[in-house]
């Protein structure tokens, strides 16, 4: 049973590799061609994904973070290492199950939101502005003509609540 636990570790770790490679490849390719116009947007479209889910992640993960760094300080101990935010997400896909892959300096960044927005530390708005200015940075890296809109579900949350004030006022 072993061997099949390594199996697996092995093919995540290629997955890992080839996620990453593509994103490269399609950064800074030169071929403007109809096939790499695609392969962009299939990244883009991964990336998106992954700054989602590393968004919620990274909010679960800050929370439990300060939680435990109080804690610490209140009982005198060493404070908590702050969290790494992982480079890459397994997403769903039409095709199964893919690797995204964003690189490490914008997969921190999204972190960071994230756990400031979850200890309400900035306001949803900023966390949207925030992120949506890392998927433009991206978006410009792949050579797209548009970026790419991420935190769609935050954006949801936003105007329901923005709806609702309007209904209080009226």
């Amino acid at each position: 049973m072993a061997w099949l636990n390594q199996k697996k570790e092995q093919n995540s770790k290629s997955d890992a590799l080839q996620a990453q490679k593509d994103f490269e490849d399609a950064c800074f390719s030169k071929d403007d061609s109809r096939k790499m116009k695609a392969k962009r947007i299939t990244i883009a479209l991964r990336c998106r994904a992954v700054i989602d889910k590393t968004f919620v992640e990274g909010a679960e993960v800050y929370k439990k973070y300060s939680v435990d760094k109080l804690e610490a300080i209140w009982e005198q101990k060493p404070v908590p290492s702050i969290p790494k935010a992982p480079t890459f997400q397994k997403i769903k896909s039409i095709n199964g199950e893919v690797t995204g892959y964003i690189p490490k300096k914008f997969a921190s960044q999204i972190y960071e939101i994230a756990g400031n927005y979850q200890t309400k530390e900035i306001s949803i708005e900023t966390a949207i502005r925030k992120t949506q200015f890392i998927a433009d940075e991206i978006s410009k890296n792949l050579h797209l003509e548009e970026s790419f809109k991420t935190l769609n579900f935050l954006r949801d949350e936003l105007k329901i609540s923005n709806t609702e004030v309007k209904k209080n006022h009226t």
